[in-house]
């Protein structure tokens, strides 16, 4: 099992990758993998008609984490809160910094976060894109209030207001 806390990502560039899309994830200081949107140039040599995405990671330094190893953990049987989140932020922001902003953000409540959509294009000033969020707040031993979750859900809002410089669309 990993320790997600753990994890570091960080932009990355790669030929594999769009321009602006990829990232690494660490671990313990390791390379554990690579992943972001496929270049649309190599899709096109594919003939990929979507959007398509790829994950590179390394099995061995999962098998080696220091977090032990492998051991299922029970899902809760506590109910989560869902809430999605879209900004609107620089293009030169990496997708995986976003994420790694919301992660720490929305810590210890914070179970998951899921990019769903990236947006570029007249509703968006130029230099900007638009990307949403899916977060699931929760915890294992009790079902969370309104009232906590969106505690926790506008301290990541204002987080990533104020290290990334995103705004808030609605």
């Amino acid at each position: 099992r990993i320790d997600t806390d753990k994890l570091v990502h960080k932009e990355l560039v790669h030929p594999t990758f769009a321009p602006g899309s990829a990232a690494a994830a660490t671990l313990d200081g390791h390379l554990l993998a690579i992943y972001g949107e496929i270049d649309p140039k190599i899709a096109e040599a594919f003939d990929l008609q979507d959007r398509g995405w790829a994950l590179i990671i390394d099995v061995e330094i999962c098998r080696s984490s220091t977090s032990g190893p492998p051991r299922f953990v029970a899902w809760s049987n506590q109910p989560s809160a869902p809430r999605d989140l879209a900004i609107e932020i620089d293009v030169d922001v990496p997708q995986a910094e976003v994420i790694e902003t919301i992660r720490r953000a929305g810590q210890p409540l914070l179970q998951n976060v899921r990019l769903f959509d990236e947006y570029r294009g007249d509703q968006i000033s130029d230099g900007k894109r638009s990307l949403a969020y899916a977060l699931r707040y929760g915890s294992a031993d009790r079902t969370l209030t309104d009232n906590e979750t969106d505690k926790v859900h506008e301290r990541v809002v204002r987080t990533l207001k104020h290290k990334l410089g995103a705004k808030l669309r609605t």
